[in-house]
């Protein structure tokens, strides 16, 4: 059985299990604390977009089973941004020096004050 195959069994039996257990997730709600609260240099769309961009940036493999996600810290006094990237498999060095590149190219940009 191939790993899609796999994946989605899986998915199937965990569906079915929470059928079983009639567990209901909760209806997702609006954070309005990031909308309101927003002490980013960046608009929240240009910070959704670099998040989607570098994401597919550090995805390794076309596979479910081998999962890359990032995420954006604000420092607090709102200065500055720290990229964080994680992995369920194998060794992200080449991606991170690939996307410090990136944002090299990111701070120069915002120093000389292009948006």
């Amino acid at each position: 059985m191939d790993d899609y195959t796999e994946a989605r069994r899986r998915a199937a039996q965990n569906a079915a299990l929470l059928v079983c257990l009639k567990q209901q997730p909760a209806c997702p709600r609006e954070n309005k604390c990031a909308a309101d609260d927003r002490s980013s240099p960046l608009s929240l769309q240009r910070e959704m977009q670099l998040l989607d961009d570098f994401a597919f940036i550090s995805s390794l493999e076309d596979n479910p089973n081998e999962v890359t996600a990032v995420c954006l810290e604000v420092n607090r006094n709102g200065e500055g941004l720290t990229f964080r990237i994680a992995a369920n498999t194998g060794c992200l060095s080449h991606v991170v020096k690939g996307l410090q590149v990136v944002a090299d190219i990111m701070m120069q940009a915002s120093k000389h004050g292009m948006r």
